[in-house]
């Protein structure tokens, strides 16, 4: 390429730039950003999509779970306190899909500083999004795990795949159930595989919004490892702090 071509480039570059960041401005101003949390307004540019001060009610856990489960760990990002709580809320019951989008980003961002992030997953084969049940999807119109899964694959470099399992009986939400044998009742066999998954010797990441006792989750590695599956990871936003973590701890055999 020639001297004058090079500069020609970068001269339509630069332009491109400054009309895109034109753009992006004009834009916030006719629709301004707002906190996840409080819905405060705010024109400029942030890393996180929440104001200073609901961004400190995240508290960063980052907690790995292992058990007697049928997935091999957990990562839980943040702790599930009031502010979590109303969100995840206010997402599901009040069809806010965008802001699990904006949540999604929040907790892949805050993770932006370690490598574990990414390098703990280059061997699995794609991101399973926990399913949701045809009805309660048309009752509430997305499924909050897939939008986050939807992010969370982007962010570690794997396929989302939504063709490998289903939920195919419909039953009360587990946030109704306080009990943790109630939870894991609830969950028994109501996933299975869709016809023609092949997944033998196949490694996969699960993602769900909350970790409280871990059923949901439970149920759907049992699936995946009964028909083959090799590893199983597993992300949620959030892990409930009701429960202390040594009664996590593996149980011995």
């Amino acid at each position: 390429m020639s001297e004058n071509k090079k500069e020609a480039f970068k001269f339509k570059t630069s332009t491109l730039k400054v009309l895109h960041e034109t753009f992006d401005e004009f834009l916030n101003l006719i629709y301004p950003k707002k906190c996840l949390v409080c819905g405060k307004v705010f024109f400029h540019e942030r890393s996180f999509p929440t104001c200073e001060r609901c961004f400190l009610e995240f508290k960063l856990v980052n907690y790995n779970i292992t058990g007697d489960f049928n997935f091999d760990r957990n990562l839980s990002i943040f702790e599930y306190n009031e502010t979590l709580r109303a969100i995840i809320l206010d997402i599901k019951f009040g069809k806010k899909a965008y802001k699990m989008v904006n949540l999604a980003k929040l907790a892949v961002k805050a993770n932006k500083d370690n490598d574990f992030f990414l390098s703990d997953y280059k061997d699995f084969d794609a991101v399973i999004p926990v399913p949701l049940h045809k009805k309660r999807f048309r009752v509430r119109g997305f499924n909050q795990s897939y939008v986050l899964a939807k992010e969370i694959a982007q962010a570690i470099n794997l396929p989302l795949d939504t063709d490998i399992c289903e939920r195919n009986i419909y039953r009360e939400p587990q946030s109704s159930l306080k009990s943790g044998k109630y939870r894991q009742g609830n969950v028994l066999s109501v996933f299975s595989l869709k016809k023609d998954s092949i997944i033998t010797g196949k490694n996969f990441v699960l993602v769900d919004d909350i970790f409280t006792t871990g059923s949901t989750l439970d149920s759907l590695a049992k699936v995946l490892r009964d028909n083959g599956a090799d590893k199983i990871a597993c992300i949620t936003v959030g892990i409930a702090s009701a429960r202390p973590l040594e009664a996590y701890a593996k149980k011995p055999k």
